[in-house]
């Protein structure tokens, strides 16, 4: 008989694996244990959790010697034995972080067995993904179908599910009534970040899908960049290929010949150079919607920068006050020159960025709803 384990946590990987699930995993057992001052990359010694990774444990355990991390098994018996000792799963869950169709039915399969043979078990589910999309010619159209089958049972067999913003609340609400169902956004690893006097014709583009935030917002950008409203543009986070470094740079050319480019490249979180801090508008690769789950938007506020935004379908985002952002519709661009030529406004919307990283961003905001989740 396996001794009694509170929590076991379900992920595809563990740093130090460069993965933003592990990362959320690590910061939760931080905050849940009142140990928000430890190094970012700790995890002590914990009778009370353990964790299953899809993606081999062996630099995991050579990283986090203390810990209990075990393989996660492919199999739903397999899964079900293994959990067996266990009162509460966390699982972090994004399909392809744990097969490469997203189709990991082994993970729903063994955990309905683990609820159904033992009491007073819980299955919190945190959903950073649901499922893909695509036209006909693309393989995620094919497989979209069962997926969300996948993402609706998952979220039925729940007794907590999480997530990010209001795009995925909304679709997990219509496909699971009457379901235990919560809004917590992605928190932030950007404290204390410095905040500097800002250029307001400088645009930055942070993260390695800067391709797509260029591709999303060109019409915006060739439009600044007419009206002489943005005149430089950073591009910075992590270094992409040579192909794609090119292509960002043909596609500015193109929006705007005049625009100053510069690079800034594998920037350190907790000392952003002042090239960047000093930008006052920022983009990133998702409409509004997802802003919640966008680490890229949760930088641009710890540094008081104006996010540009392309409008998504929802007019009220619960998270996302719409004073801390600048909204807008391809088509009406017009309607962004009197806001962005008003000094005073946006450094209003840059205080109110600010705040929301200070407040609903913030890992000491959100512990305690994840606290009363798992306990």
């Amino acid at each position: 008989m396996k001794k009694p384990t509170r929590v076991c946590v379900i992920l595809p990987r563990l740093p130090p694996c460069a993965d933003g699930l592990g990362d959320y995993t690590i910061q939760i057992w931080r905050h849940f244990h009142n140990q928000q001052e430890q190094a970012s990359t700790s995890l002590d010694k914990d009778e009370g959790w353990h964790f299953l990774t899809a993606d081999g444990t062996k630099d995991s355990e050579k990283h986090f010697p203390l810990a209990s991390i075990r393989q996660l098994p492919g199999q739903a018996i397999e899964l079900a034995n293994e959990l067996e000792a266990t009162d509460t799963v966390l699982l972090q869950f994004s399909g392809y972080g744990y097969d490469r169709n997203a189709l990991p039915f082994f993970l729903k399969n063994g955990l309905e067995r683990w609820l159904k043979t033992g009491s007073n078990r819980r299955l919190v589910t945190m959903f950073h993904e649901l499922y893909a999309f695509g036209p006909p010619w693309k393989k995620a159209f094919w497989l979209s179908p069962a997926q969300r089958r996948l993402t609706k049972e998952l979220c039925q067999l729940s007794d907590v599910s999480v997530t990010s913003n209001h795009d995925y609340l909304e679709k997990l609400q219509e496909s699971a009534h009457n379901r235990d169902i919560r809004l917590i956004p992605i928190g932030t690893n950007f404290s204390g970040t410095k905040i500097l006097p800002k250029d307001w014709t400088r645009l930055c583009i942070f993260g390695k899908q800067r391709l797509d935030s260029l591709t999303l917002h060109g019409q915006l950008i060739t439009y600044l960049a007419k009206q002489n409203l943005i005149r430089t543009v950073v591009l910075c986070g992590e270094q992409d290929t040579p192909a794609n470094r090119a292509q960002e740079l043909d596609l500015l050319k193109r929006y705007g010949p005049k625009i100053k480019i510069e690079e800034v490249y594998d920037l350190p979180i907790d000392n952003v150079p002042d090239t960047v801090a000093r930008c006052g508008f920022s983009i990133t690769n998702v409409n509004s919607d997802l802003l919640a789950k966008s680490t890229r938007f949760q930088l641009a506020c710890a540094l008081g920068q104006v996010t540009l935004s392309l409008k998504g379908r929802y007019t009220c985002l619960p998270l996302l006050d719409s004073v801390s952002l600048l909204e807008y519709e391809r088509s009406s661009m017009e309607n962004l020159r009197t806001k962005l030529t008003s000094t005073a406004m946006l450094e209003s919307i840059a205080k109110e960025a600010r705040r929301l990283s200070e407040t609903e961003f913030s890992w000491k905001h959100n512990a305690a709803k994840w606290r009363e989740i798992i306990q």
